[in-house]
């Protein structure tokens, strides 16, 4: 699946045209479109298809097959460690569990801040700034069969402590006041 093509009659006829007949599942018989131009056509697997075509006109017939090539492409996946993390000291680990039956992928990583990095996995990352920021990892097949991710991670504000105090002398016995002015940033 993920793949789809559409197939166009090219046919030059001296005759009016009665049946456009095609076969698209490489049985030999010409029933599964009727249409000038079938709908796309997706198939199951990777693999070589031939796909014909009868043209069936007043006063001949004329068929033709070709073969359409489907090629694997990279079933992307990845895993985030802690998504959610503070802004001080993040770290975040992204490990790439992407697979492709037969051959060979490369990898794409853009970080959701500007940032891109090439490498099959990121063992540690770190956000300069808190934010929400999208993942997107990118695998293409060297048969140029792209698929794509996108996870969320999260970087949380450290929080600002700040207290303020009535007086900083005072005699023995009399009362400090504290107030807590902390916070976290909105």
């Amino acid at each position: 699946s993920g793949n789809e093509f559409v197939f166009i009659d090219n046919s030059i006829t001296c005759f009016p045209v009665a049946i456009f007949s095609w076969d698209l599942d490489n049985n030999g018989v010409f029933n599964d479109s009727t249409g000038k131009n079938p709908v796309a056509v997706s198939f199951p697997a990777p693999g070589t298809y031939m796909v014909g075509l009868r043209v069936i006109t007043t006063k001949d017939t004329s068929s033709i097959y070709t073969s359409v090539t489907v090629y694997p492409s990279t079933s992307v996946s990845f895993s985030i460690s802690h998504s959610l993390q503070c802004e001080g000291g993040n770290s975040f680990s992204f490990s790439n569990s992407s697979l492709i039956s037969s051959g060979t992928s490369t990898y794409l990583w853009k970080m959701g801040n500007g940032d891109s990095l090439t490498s099959q996995s990121v063992t540690a990352y770190n956000y300069g700034t808190y934010g929400d920021y999208s993942v997107t990892l990118t695998a293409t097949s060297d048969k140029a069969c792209v698929d794509s991710l996108i996870m969320a991670v999260h970087v949380l504000p450290d929080p600002v402590a700040d207290f303020d105090v009535n007086d900083t002398i005072n005699c023995l016995g009399d009362t400090f006041f504290f107030t807590n002015l902390s916070g976290i940033p909105a």
